[in-house]
């Protein structure tokens, strides 16, 4: 830790905020490699480094410096997992943009806190400031100002609503259109990374909707335009949910390949894509009928979301899981009812749905009444159009049936 150490001394001395950014980086980078399970030592640097971005911000009096080091702060407290924290800087960031800077930084400023809201479990709260940034932003991207990174920002944006908005349900046809328009941003920049992480995008909201042969046609499609590329890393999240889609399908040779792929390539910082490389794991081995060898996967999943610590991603590992269990025989109704109300509670739809339904099951294997739960079920698959979800409940089978 001296390198380390030695860059936030010289910050102390003679602040410069390029490197002050760059620190914070790596403090995130090293509490991602530690699976949220930092030292002491770690810890100690990134108080030093929370202490110096607010003593810096007491001597700026210039609202764009204010913003940088507000964004800095931001980016320390989401990179330590802080949620709630860095949902106060996002706020307090939104309000000074509003009262002292231009469209451009208010626009940037909604997004972020956009992003702090989803991080939180706050679906409704998150896309309602994505669109508001939306909004402000639209004017400034019709004239063609800001330049690439600008163009970058609106696509990556674009993205980030379209997921919401699919796990949010009953707005598919958006989500894949916001996604198209992403694609075709990148097309023109000739950014193929960018595009291959639009793809994986348009994969998980595919298999969100149970629309399983989409998602792995995406998926496939994340791939091969990304084959050229050194770095795979991007192709992460196309690979989890197009093995989870293809394991549906019944095709579990490429499943299999592709959730070893995406556990093999996701970076450190990004657990997300890791939970979701195990559960497709663990989901697989469930359909190949090995429901206890899946468990330890389910279970790495889980400790993986929690360390990652937004309540969204925490509780959809759960209800993973609980589908995981309930296959092996393991049930566990209080984890399960709260899972419901925590979906219920951030607005994720689609997820909810499931939940009632995978409660229902577990409720009827037990013998006890359960037709309320499966009426909840059933009725927000349809007002959603899951139609394979649909479809299931309908014959009330399970969504994990062993085909292979």
């Amino acid at each position: 830790m001296s390198d380390f150490s030695n860059r936030i001394q010289t910050l102390a001395v003679r602040w410069n905020a390029g490197l002050a950014e760059q620190v914070v980086q790596q403090i995130a980078a090293r509490f991602w490699a530690a699976e949220g399970r930092p030292d002491a030592e770690l810890l100690d640097q990134a108080e030093r480094m929370r202490r110096l971005l607010k003593q810096q911000l007491a001597r700026t009096s210039v609202p764009a410096e204010q913003i940088r080091l507000l964004a800095t702060s931001y980016n320390l407290e989401q990179g330590l997992a802080r949620r709630d924290v860095a949902l106060s800087l996002a706020k307090n960031l939104r309000h000074l943009a509003e009262r002292k800077t231009d469209v451009l930084h208010q626009a940037r400023a909604a997004f972020l806190l956009a992003d702090a809201w989803y991080l939180v479990g706050a679906l409704p709260f998150s896309i309602d400031w994505s669109k508001r940034g939306f909004g402000e932003a639209k004017p400034l991207e019709m004239r063609g100002q800001g330049g690439r990174p600008y163009r970058v920002l609106y696509a990556e944006q674009e993205a980030n609503l379209a997921l919401r908005l699919a796990l949010q349900g009953g707005m598919y046809a958006q989500a894949v259109r916001l996604i198209d328009d992403a694609l075709n941003r990148y097309q023109a920049l000739n950014d193929t990374a960018g595009q291959s992480s639009m793809l994986g995008v348009l994969a998980e909201i595919h298999m969100l909707q149970g629309r399983w042969a989409e998602s792995v046609d995406a998926a496939r499609r994340s791939l091969q335009v990304a084959d050229p590329l050194p770095d795979k890393a991007r192709t992460a999240h196309a690979l989890w949910a197009g093995a989870r889609s293809a394991a549906r399908l019944g095709n579990l040779e490429t499943a299999r390949a592709w959730a070893m792929q995406a556990r093999t390539i996701s970076r450190q910082d990004d657990l997300p894509a890791l939970t979701g490389a195990y559960l497709a794991e663990a989901t697989m081995a469930v359909l190949t009928g090995d429901p206890s060898g899946a468990i330890p996967a389910a279970d790495r999943a889980v400790a993986l979301a929690n360390a990652w610590n937004a309540d969204i991603l925490r509780h959809w590992a759960m209800l993973e899981r609980s589908w995981i269990r309930m296959a092996a025989g393991q049930i566990d109704l209080d984890e399960m009812r709260t899972t419901v109300a925590a979906f219920a509670k951030s607005g994720a739809g689609t997820l909810e749905a499931e939940a009632w339904y995978a409660l229902h099951h577990a409720l009827e294997s037990t013998g006890q009444p359960s037709q309320a739960e499966y009426n909840k079920a059933q009725e927000q698959f349809e007002r959603l159009k899951m139609d394979w979800h649909a479809a299931k409940a309908s014959s009330n089978e399970t969504l994990l049936i062993r085909v292979g």
